[in-house]
């Protein structure tokens, strides 16, 4: 259907299923021929609304948006969690893959769309700029989020702009992802982000704003605009969704439900293109994958690509999984942005390595508490000369709290640490703050080694991804128990060596680790 001018719709203040709704129905007439490119303005009551491919228990505090009423959903499209409320503005892009010139690939779309709204937001007085894959920020603020999603050769982007919200509840309703500020290295997560109300002396009126966009994304398609309402076909494709939407089922479906501990093996990618959680059963008798929930923040089409592959691989043999996997993803036609085929099979490998060590009395507590990173865990442990424990696991009263020493008095799971470590020809480090952790792992790889064996907490270590990348060395990493400075939000602190609550290492776990080295 060609169209010379682009439909604005602006459907106003709805409930989170409303809006759910219209998106859906909107994009199924654009599909359809039905209507027109369209540019779309909406606006949400309180909302935490999750992406397409996540888990509401993984990325929201359930229990505080059900007390303040905070509506909970999921949207159409793919990427991160987000809170939602009068204080925002949402806008859509809704057209056919050909009305974009040049490159058609969604990556290319994407950064497209994203600059002409920085261009927007430059035009009111903000000097924003598209920060790839999917943000709009000011300073290294983020005032935009984005995502999308392309069917039939028809893309449905949207974003939102952060005009003037309430902060108290994005904190409290998002578990925000910490390992999404590492970046930029902010203390907290109210440093991310910023409003219009905050840059500008004087707010412009909605209608300026929802103008001054409109012209910026009419330009990068060359068109005219003309304001209308919903066609007879969206109402009726509206009225059909609606009850869907407000659905448990479709808020959270069962394949979103937490699998049984006692079966269940769990791990996180850290992608280009975002995170990739991985949960999966296993018959480990039979060494049988039963089952596998896929997640993450990842922009992808199309959408069921990973229901797909969860299908294939289910109760497929542990030894056939990666390759039944690769061959599947060779023969199954897919855009990603800052994501491809090597990303999942990194991810798949992970996982596959994490069952292997129930053959090494693992139970499957202890291998979800285990990240690796460069290599299989048995390749790191029998490389490593160096153990890495951190000097929040020693008492407060402990004297050697913050310094590389340990008495070995028995009064804490350090000292525990330093014994099995010297037992197996390891040295052991205190870490004491972040810039002594990029030291110490500095002179390691100065030494020659290639392996290091460490225990924090899994917020560190994605949050401080890229120091453990850029060491160039192979980790295996033992998660801690009791509460971190993450999630106390002490994160400042912490780095600089400062932190008071005392947390617990996982001795068991460490012993079964530090037995697959020869001493």
């Amino acid at each position: 259907m060609q169209q010379s001018n682009i439909r604005v719709l602006d459907t106003g203040l709805l409930t989170a299923a409303e809006n759910i709704a219209w998106d859906e129905a909107i994009m199924e007439a654009r599909i359809a021929e039905c209507v027109p490119d369209t540019i779309r303005f909406l606006q949400f009551k309180p909302s935490a609304l999750v992406g397409y491919h996540q888990s509401i228990h993984d990325e929201l505090r359930l229990s505080y948006c059900q007390n303040t009423g905070i509506e909970v959903n999921r949207r159409i499209t793919g990427g991160g969690a987000i809170y939602f409320d009068e204080g925002q503005l949402g806008w859509e892009v809704i057209a056919h893959r050909s009305s974009f010139q040049g490159n058609y690939s969604m990556n290319q779309i994407s950064a497209e769309l994203c600059q002409a709204f920085a261009k927007a937001l430059n035009r009111l007085g903000i000097a924003a700029s598209f920060r790839p894959r999917n943000d709009i920020e000011v300073d290294g603020r983020k005032i935009s989020g984005t995502g999308g999603v392309m069917d039939d050769d028809v893309i449905f982007f949207q974003g939102t702009l952060l005009i003037d919200f309430n902060m108290e509840h994005l904190l409290k309703a998002l578990k925000i992802p910490v390992e999404k500020l590492s970046a930029k290295e902010l203390s907290s997560a109210s440093q991310r982000v910023v409003s219009m109300k905050e840059l500008l002396k004087i707010l412009p009126t909605m209608d300026v704003i929802k103008d001054v966009i409109t012209d910026a994304l009419a330009e990068l398609l060359g068109r005219n605009t003309e304001h209308a309402q919903p066609s007879e076909k969206e109402r009726q494709l509206f009225a059909e969704k609606i009850t869907e939407k407000q659905s448990i089922d479709w808020i959270d479906p069962d394949r979103n439900k937490a699998m049984p501990l006692s079966e269940s093996i769990e791990t996180v990618s850290k992608t280009k293109g975002g995170l990739l959680r991985l949960s999966a059963r296993f018959n480990p008798l039979h060494k049988r994958l039963k089952q596998l929930m896929i997640h993450g923040d990842v922009l992808i089409n199309p959408r069921r690509i990973l229901y797909d592959l969860e299908a294939t691989l289910k109760e497929t043999h542990a030894d056939d999984v990666l390759e039944k996997a690769s061959r599947f993803l060779d023969n199954y036609p897919f855009e990603g942005v800052a994501f491809g085929k090597s990303d999942f099979m990194r991810a798949l490998g992970m996982l596959m390595d994490k069952f292997s060590y129930i053959e090494r009395g693992f139970d499957f507590k202890d291998i979800s508490a285990i990240e690796t990173r460069g290599a299989n865990l048995q390749s790191i442990v029998k490389d490593a000369k160096l153990l890495l424990v951190p000097y929040c696991a020693k008492p407060k009263s402990c004297k050697f709290r913050y310094e590389d020493r340990c008495a070995e008095c028995g009064k804490c799971s350090v000292g525990d640490a330093y014994r099995m470590g010297r037992e197996k020809g390891l040295k052991v480090v205190t870490i004491n703050n972040f810039e002594n952790f990029v030291s110490v792992l500095n002179l390691e790889k100065q030494s020659g080694s290639t392996s290091v064996i460490g225990t924090c907490c899994k917020a560190f270590f994605l949050k401080r991804h890229q120091a453990f990348v850029n060491s160039g060395l192979s980790f295996a990493i033992l998660d801690i128990d009791n509460t971190t400075c993450y999630e106390l939000q002490k994160e400042e602190e912490a780095y600089n060596g400062e932190f008071q609550r005392e947390t617990q290492l996982k001795t068991e776990v460490l012993e079964k680790i530090l037995s697959m080295k020869q001493a």
